[in-house]
């Protein structure tokens, strides 16, 4: 119902009812999250286009774990034109919100941001989040422990493939020899 009235008060150019009903619809997602019903959040959050409502289902979504539910989800059959631009500010939303939780460094939160850039095709962005990964690896152990610069080496070899895959020869080979030197400073 929310989704019908927002839709037509949207149509109607009724700023006073788009408001008080994305008012009622970020309480639904608080309320859908907290009794578990996320499809539901996911067609709120398709439903309605408005920035504040995404970002907090959005971020409900990610901080349940169930971030996947969005990405399998296709945003609403409206004109081509607007379902490309929900499309992209959906994407944006997606990923601006991941790298804010991100910054916290919760393992969680950057498996998502890595399940949302693959689902994306962000494969620049998975590599230099590999890169960055293992620099925090070895920040956090330094280089004397084996099992940490095998670890971050493992990282950098695998973004090294990924770079070489799209075509970036020259973050590839630099990659992949700091990947060799912590190797070789291992054994």
């Amino acid at each position: 119902m929310i989704i019908l009235a927002y839709q037509d008060y949207e149509a109607a150019h009724a700023m006073n009812g788009v408001d008080v009903l994305t008012t009622l619809a970020i309480g639904r997602v608080s309320t859908y999250a907290e009794i578990g019903e996320h499809k539901a959040i996911v067609r709120l959050l398709n439903g309605i286009g408005q920035s504040k409502l995404r970002q907090h289902a959005i971020d409900a979504l990610a901080a349940s774990d169930k971030l996947e539910l969005l990405l399998k989800k296709r945003t609403s059959n409206d004109a081509k034109e607007r379902t490309v631009s929900r499309r992209r500010n959906l994407k944006r939303e997606i990923l601006s919100s991941l790298h804010r939780r991100g910054g916290g460094g919760d393992a969680g939160d950057a498996g998502d941001l890595d399940m949302a850039l693959h689902h994306f095709n962000k494969t620049r962005l998975v590599a230099n989040g590999l890169v960055r990964r293992a620099e925090e690896v070895l920040g956090s152990a330094g280089r004397a422990d084996e099992g940490v610069s095998l670890r971050a080496a493992r990282l950098l070899s695998e973004a090294s493939s990924i770079f070489q895959s799209i075509g970036c020869v020259r973050r590839a080979a630099t990659t992949i020899h700091r990947a060799r030197e912590l190797t070789m400073a291992a054994q």
